[in-house]
């Protein structure tokens, strides 16, 4: 069934603060990221897939059914509420406005003006069963659905009829394809076994090459182009041209990549097994939820950038937005602060426990510590 939870935000002050003996110091500061689990009205907190859908809800997939948030309450559909298994491990969103569901069991639904449609209530569902994992979903131009799965197998549904594509060659198969229109209107289909170009019937080998590390590791993107991760890095591709753009340390792309999100050629947001990275242009590497299995990295149309995680599901607000918090982890004597002072210099003044005064300076984030000679006398006071 249907169930709604409200999902109650922090209340409270967060003091970004600073440690011992006269010096300075840096340890820098942690990024407060809002986190979401089944205290917040998740059904799971095994969580593989976020959408944004076009009137702004955020979907949730995990392996207890699917979530839509609209920023205060999740809402929750399962098996009991129309989905065909409760293990749902991508969201789609078609320009029709349906929202695709992928199970783990292989059967496909869609969820449209408040009802999920499944085989029972859509003939469409019907013939969409493909005895397999469905791993990729594309429309393309004309408004053909194009569906990978995790057999030797590649369907195309153009609203009437629905045409598959096998192929009994074993160095040349199926399995887990990507589809990607370049701006000419060609469907190129990627695999691990090869890639191929549509002739408007069939599928043809080309002598061009890219290789995604996985069917993950490949976005479209709306103008027609894609990025790629492969065992170098970040590819861009448009129609017959491609290029790295950016050079990734093997240890990251060794670590389980799931889903990522690029913002530009030289700025990428890549989830693994151990955190999400966010690498810059300028040789920033940033570790955001340090060891733990992170699966798919989206932004909204805030400029948030949401993480979907073995852990439930993470926000970052936009950088202008972001919270930043120092404490005694980072450097501070100790987290009690009495008294805040910002000099003209802009300079942080914190009074501490202990007669303890830290002074910090932004944007280093670098503390000086004062040590007073009678801690004892001002203790008194």
């Amino acid at each position: 069934m249907i169930n709604k939870a409200k999902a109650f935000g922090i209340r409270g002050i967060v003091l970004i603060i600073l440690l011992l003996v006269s010096g300075t110091y840096s340890y820098g500061q942690t990024t407060f990221i809002k986190h979401y689990s089944t205290k917040d009205g998740l059904p799971s907190n095994s969580c593989y897939f976020i959408l944004q859908d076009k009137k702004g809800y955020i979907w949730v997939a995990s392996d207890a059914g699917v979530s839509r948030f609209d920023g205060k309450v999740f809402e929750t559909f399962s098996v009991d509420d129309g989905l065909p298994d409760n293990q749902i491990i991508r969201l789609n969103e078609d320009r029709s406005g349906r929202i695709w569901f992928s199970s783990l069991n292989g059967q496909l639904s869609y969820f449209k003006n408040g009802i999920i449609y499944n085989e029972s209530n859509d003939n469409l569902l019907k013939l969409l069963k493909f005895n397999g994992v469905v791993t990729s979903f594309f429309e393309d131009s004309k408004g053909s659905i194009w569906f990978g799965t995790n057999k030797n197998l590649l369907a195309r549904w153009d609203g009437r009829f629905l045409t598959k594509y096998t192929s009994v060659n074993p160095s040349s198969q199926f399995i887990n394809t990507f589809i990607y229109e370049d701006q000419s209107g060609r469907i190129w289909a990627s695999s691990a076994h090869c890639l191929r170009i549509f002739d408007g019937k069939t599928f043809n080998k080309t002598t061009f090459h890219i290789s995604p590390l996985s069917y993950r590791t490949a976005k479209n993107l709306p103008d027609k182009t894609m990025y790629f991760l492969d065992r170098e890095g970040l590819n861009f591709k448009n129609g017959t041209q491609q290029q790295l753009t950016m050079k990734i340390d093997s240890s990251l792309l060794a670590d389980n990549p799931g889903y990522f999100y690029a913002e530009n050629k030289h700025d990428l947001w890549l989830t693994t097994g151990s955190g999400v990275y966010h690498l810059e242009a300028d040789g920033t590497k940033t570790h955001y939820l340090h060891n733990l299995t992170t699966n798919q990295v989206t932004k909204d149309t805030r400029e948030n950038m949401w993480f979907a995680t073995s852990n439930g599901i993470y926000m970052l607000p936009k950088k202008s937005k972001r919270v930043y918090i120092v404490d005694n982890y980072h450097g501070l004597s100790n987290n009690i602060v009495k008294s805040v002072l910002k000099d003209h210099s802009g300079k942080l003044w914190l009074g501490l426990e202990n007669g303890k005064i830290n002074i910090l300076s932004k944007p280093d984030y670098k503390i000086n510590k004062i040590d007073l000679p009678d801690q004892k006398k001002i203790q008194q006071h």
